[in-house]
């Protein structure tokens, strides 16, 4: 041993400290451990059929060391664990199955007999470990690790190493021997990434982990979990605890009633269509848990009993409703309960009803109704909004009319949606835009005049909305704006920026999409749908409009993709029909005309200024909300840091767009009307300010609705101060 470093030699399983794992946190696969045991041990006592390998160290290598070592047990296994654990297990079961003397006596001189391999090693166990399953796995399927286990083993070297995410792949690589075997993953940066994002979101939980554990000891290797890909697609797909319980229960509710089976949940259909293709299960089981919080609240807000209501919470969980309700295979439920309120007819009718309902929650009954409800539509109570689910709440109501015996005169309306515009009150005044001395001066009365003047004229043009989850209710606040009262014609367009799910699309109506250099045409045209049906709607025409920016001006943002400056992107032109544009010169881009399939050169503003909306970092938060929020694969490698602007500020959108650049849209598309679909700093407002265009923007949240605001009140200020412009003011001292 001492020039070869190794030794192998007959000895005792229990020298072995089988309590002691390398990798303690990693989980083991019972599973696995049924198949060793079916595959060696079933048939009769026998030696073990894998060597034992105990890691020694210099201190043990010698001879007393090593047999105090042994005889307490403490040896250091390094090989795989599953091959004595089975052993262990198959010999305990023997012994509670009331097996013989003489087999008892056989199954201990195969644990005194086993194949030991004594390796000197001081350090480095884990990899050796490592490089020791490698070498099993291509012949022993049992010994290979699920995907979930090799996540955990990946957590546990990340955090023993404390390394981060490349430097540990980078490593793995080094120091772990490669087989061709198909059950040995790759283990590069991409996979570490994709690990780590799963064990932060899903597997790290508790809870969550508990449902995946379930599931892989009942199926063992074939589960859907056994997949990276599968297990991507869940992590990516909400961070909210509770969404992602929800999720896993779908998934072990469709496996155990085999409405699915582990090969049918394919990332594919759990994910769905890219480009807006088709709605995956994910987003169906989703749709479903909001469907069964709404009918919740529905509900209460109808009268029923909160003691009702509670009862009927219980049967958002698939486990109870199953054993209330039925629908598991080779087993019935005990329906007594429903006897019990027997007497109590329309409880039971009411109750009998919400049941029925949740059959469209709990079963695929109602599946295809519910995706082509989705086509238009995500907010719970737009989807009840549609048939059948319209009429099945209709029947709710009036059970829980009958049962709460009140007429229909005492029911109280639901309060209609409230239009949250810019008549609320203002955080801004004259003393936050000059200082008081300068108002309480002789000149304060005029300022307070112009005031208002600057702030009448944010009121007369823009109209700021904040955003709605409901298409419903953003479709009640649309009605009450510009966009439905706006006088269009020949000459007079309304114009959409960014994106639009409309019931239909007007002869005069014009839509406009900024790709941002990205790969969306499909899901542009598929975002088009009639709300009332969700179908797709006829004679939709897309034109491609090339934005080219003046490369100077982007390298002053230091702005790069991949290594390279992106100049250009692509605006989608859609409209219904066939786009008839006048030929006219451009009004801010001179070098074509209103024909050309070019636009530009655009020159954003640099970060540094004046024009540039700044806010606190801590304050933008605030402003945007969770909805604000740009999810991403990470930063790019050469991304530049971002800038040091005064006082600690950071702008608002480091991608917008310049005001000038919303003029020419105006101007080359005819804009009688305007609504962008998310204004963050208010350029498109202020070009329709400038150019005396209704303009409907709709934002975040309610502190950047009043933000915005306040800053375009200051904006026009200073437009009233700038000799020679459109809103220039002659009288303003």
């Amino acid at each position: 041993m001492v020039s070869s470093k190794v030794y192998v030699s007959c000895g005792n399983l229990f020298w072995v400290n089988i309590r002691k794992m390398v990798t303690p946190s990693v989980p083991v696969n019972k599973k696995s451990l049924k198949l060793m045991q079916q595959a060696f041990f079933d048939s009769g006592p026998q030696k073990l059929g894998l060597e034992v390998v105990v890691a020694v160290s210099n201190q043990t290598q010698k001879s007393d060391g090593f047999m105090k070592a042994a005889r307490s047990s403490l040896l250091q296994r390094i090989s795989p664990e599953e091959m004595d654990h089975a052993l262990i297990l198959h010999i305990a079961q023997r012994i509670r199955d009331g097996a013989t003397e003489e087999e008892l006596r056989s199954w201990r001189n195969v644990c005194l007999s086993i194949s030991l391999r004594c390796e000197k090693l001081d350090n480095g166990l884990q990899w050796r470990q490592l490089n020791l399953r490698n070498a099993y796995v291509a012949t022993y399927e049992s010994c290979s690790r699920s995907t979930v286990q090799l996540v955990f083993e990946v957590i546990n070297l990340k955090r023993d190493l404390n390394l981060d995410n490349s430097a540990l792949a980078q490593l793995w690589a080094k120091n772990t021997v490669a087989t061709d075997s198909e059950l040995q993953e790759k283990v590069d940066t991409a996979w570490v990434n994709t690990a780590v994002n799963v064990y932060v979101k899903l597997l790290g939980k508790d809870a969550c982990y508990s449902i995946v554990h379930e599931l892989e000891l009942r199926y063992g290797k074939s589960c859907l979990f056994n997949f990276m890909q599968t297990l991507e697609v869940l992590a990516n797909k909400t961070s909210d605890t509770d969404e992602m319980l929800w999720l896993l229960e779908c998934i072990k509710d469709v496996l155990y009633t085999k409405q699915f089976s582990n090969k049918d949940l394919s990332s594919r259909k759990l994910a769905g269509g890219r480009g807006g293709g088709a709605r995956g299960l994910l987003d169906e089981w989703l749709a479903k848990r909001g469907m069964a919080l709404f009918l919740l609240k529905h509900v209460g807000e109808k009268g029923l009993a909160f003691d009702k209501v509670q009862n009927l919470d219980k049967f958002r969980s698939h486990s109870h409703f199953r054993s209330m309700c039925g629908g598991l295979p080779g087993s019935s439920a005990d329906l007594s309960w429903q006897g019990a309120i027997k007497k109590r007819a329309r409880e039971m009718e009411s109750i009998s009803a919400f049941l029925a309902r949740q059959v469209a929650i709990f079963s695929a009954d109602l599946d295809p109704q519910l995706k082509q409800a989705l086509k238009s539509c995500t907010a719970p109570k737009d989807i009840m909004s549609k048939e059948p689910f319209e009429g099945m709440l209709r029947e709710i109501d009036e059970l829980i009319e009958q049962l709460c015996k009140k007429p229909a005169a005492e029911v109280a309306e639901p309060p209609a949606p409230v239009a949250t515009t810019a008549t609320a009150p203002l955080g801004s005044s004259l003393d936050t835009l000059l200082g008081q001395e300068h108002v309480a001066g002789e000149h304060g009365e005029t300022f307070e005049k112009f005031f208002q003047e600057a702030t009448e004229t944010v009121d007369k043009f823009v109209k700021l909305i904040v955003d709605h989850s409901s298409v419903g209710d953003f479709k009640s606040v649309l009605e009450h704006s510009a966009l439905a009262s706006a006088a269009v014609g020949p000459e007079s367009r309304s114009l959409l920026i960014y994106d639009t799910k409309n019931d239909q699309l007007e002869g005069n109506d014009t839509v406009l999409v900024l790709d941002g250099n990205r790969y969306i045409a499909p899901g542009i045209m598929s975002a088009f749908t009639k709300v009332s049906s969700g179908d797709n709607m006829d004679e939709k025409c897309r034109q491609e409009i090339c934005i080219y920016y003046q490369e100077q001006t982007v390298r002053a943002r230091k702005c790069r993709s991949r290594g390279i400056v992106d100049t250009h992107e692509t605006m989608h032109v859609v409209t219904c029909g066939s786009l008839n544009m006048p030929s006219k010169e451009r009004a801010v881009y001179t070098t074509g005309t209103t024909m050309s399939s070019t636009l530009g050169p655009v020159q954003v503003e640099k970060y540094e200024a004046a024009a540039t909306w700044k806010v606190e970092e801590s304050v933008k938060s605030k402003l945007l909300g969770p909805a604000g929020k740009v999810l991403s694969g990470g930063g790019l490698p050469d991304a530049p840091e971002k800038p040091t602007l005064e006082h600690n500020m950071t702008v608002m959108t480091f991608h917008g767009m310049p005001v000038p650049f919303y003029e020419e849209l105006m101007h080359s598309y005819q804009a009688g009307v305007v609504y962008h679909a998310l204004d963050v700093d208010g350029a498109c407002a202020k070009a329709a300010i400038k150019r005396k265009t209704s303009c409907v923007s709709v934002v975040h949240t309610e502190e950047h609705r009043r933000r915005l605001h306040d800053h375009l009140v200051h904006w026009v200020w200073q437009q009233f101060l700038e000799t020679g412009g459109d809103l220039f003011q002659v009288g303003l001292p």
